[in-house]
């Protein structure tokens, strides 16, 4: 079989977790450091610094294409290895350089086993499940990767963005319904075309001409006026490996440049302040009395869960045990926020999605309580970014264990 590039590496992985018959891929061998610790959580862990932003090359500026800057597709997989078990995925782009590849071993609300592959300017980083250490992919990994994110963004945008000519070789297909562009120092992408001119189709090939993932049985729907590749089917060689449907697509996404690097590869914040990615969740606010006490906040926690239970029992999950609080402007509580320790297995509309997304927080053994603890978090910011309301965590097993959260709006 052809040798995979780095997508169909990632799901001939995730799939081999799920089937023994999957082949393993060369992931799973990848070097990453033994000093890594879990980050898919809000209670951020130590970890050594990655690269610096300013050591890695620059990005190029922002381009507009067929009228969007910024792309942000979500969509649900299934593996031929684990039909029953969905998978999700999202990947998003700021045209030309910048995309993000986020894959949950789950839908993605809840998940804890994710993986994700970043591209800033010409560097791309992986990121791997309970690691907080993201790892530079070089050399035909790096090219690899980058082919697929272009490949993606060929078929998400088709037929702009690339200049598209028709193939001198038509591989016993034919040539007038062929397609092919050439990407430098990476391969090409031939398409195949369907009776209404768009892609049916689409092979990526390496700098050798070797074959990677095929997008195939390519169905397009018209969403917003605008046509869409809103499935299709993922092969490497003769071997199908995941269907694909396409659940969202937001042409209108606000994406700064840090979304597209790892926490560990983002500008230092002011001292004493973490970057987080927060994971999604699902999640409930409610009201607490306009003159609650922080110190309050814990026993009312427990009666709210426990209020829950047969809720809890008919959703067949439970709420995660560790108090989580909105805050306002003055770090006073508002509403407590449950959050669903596992994914509801019957329909729960009343409980939020809140979609993964970045934050900075103040790890402390002490409550925070002043001002100034919300003003380092808020210097952290970019100027112009969207902030979300700040929250604590605190877990009720360690006494000593507070977070202070201020998340980026999502």
């Amino acid at each position: 079989m052809p040798a995979p590039t780095a997508f169909a590496l990632l799901a001939s992985l995730l799939a081999s977790q799920l089937a023994a018959s999957q082949p393993a891929s060369a992931l799973e061998s990848a070097p990453l450091p033994e000093s890594a610790s879990p980050s898919a959580t809000d209670t951020p862990r130590d970890g050594s610094p990655g690269q610096s932003p300013a050591d890695a090359p620059g990005l190029g500026p922002r381009q507009t294409i067929d009228g969007i800057q910024a792309l942000e597709v979500c969509a649900t997989l299934t593996y031929d290895a684990a039909p029953s078990r969905p998978h999700a995925l999202r990947i998003s782009y700021a045209f030309p350089d910048r995309a993000r590849l986020y894959m949950a071993n789950g839908p993605v609300e809840g998940a804890s086993d994710r993986r994700l592959r970043y591209r800033h300017g010409e560097v791309v980083w992986a990121l791997e499940p309970r690691q907080a250490q993201s790892v530079e992919y070089k050399g035909e990994d790096r090219a690899a990767l980058l082919l697929s994110f272009e490949a993606r963004r060929a078929l998400y945008l088709w037929p702009h963005g690339f200049e598209w000519v028709v193939p001198v070789d038509g591989a016993d297909r034919p040539l007038d319904l062929l397609r092919e562009t050439q990407l430098p120092r990476l391969g090409k992408l031939r398409v195949e075309l369907d009776a209404q001119g768009r892609p049916a189709r689409l092979d990526a090939l390496g700098l050798d001409g070797a074959a990677g993932e095929s997008w195939r049985a390519i169905a397009w729907e018209s969403r917003s006026d605008r046509w869409i590749p809103a499935g299709h089917e993922i092969w490497l060689g003769d071997q199908r490996v995941w269907t694909e449907r396409v659940t969202t697509w937001d042409r209108q996404a606000r994406l700064l440049d840090g979304f597209f690097l790892p926490a560990d590869r983002r500008p230092a914040p002011p001292p004493g302040v973490q970057h987080l990615d927060l994971p999604a969740h699902r999640l409930k606010r409610v009201a607490l009395p306009k003159d609650a006490a922080l110190d309050a906040v814990p026993a009312l926690f427990e009666q709210e869960v426990a209020s829950r239970a047969e809720e809890m029992a008919k959703l067949g999950t439970t709420i995660e045990p560790k108090v989580t609080v909105e805050l306002d402007d003055q770090l006073r509580p508002t509403h407590l926020l449950l959050r669903l320790a596992g994914l509801p297995q019957t329909p729960a509309p009343e409980w939020v999605s809140i979609p993964e997304r970045s934050g900075w927080a103040i790890v402390s053994r002490t409550r925070p309580g002043g001002q100034e603890d919300l003003e380092r978090l808020r210097s952290a910011a970019q100027k112009g970014q969207p902030l979300g309301r700040p929250y604590l965590r605190h877990d009720l097993k360690d006494p000593a264990s507070f977070v202070l959260v201020l998340p980026l709006d999502p």
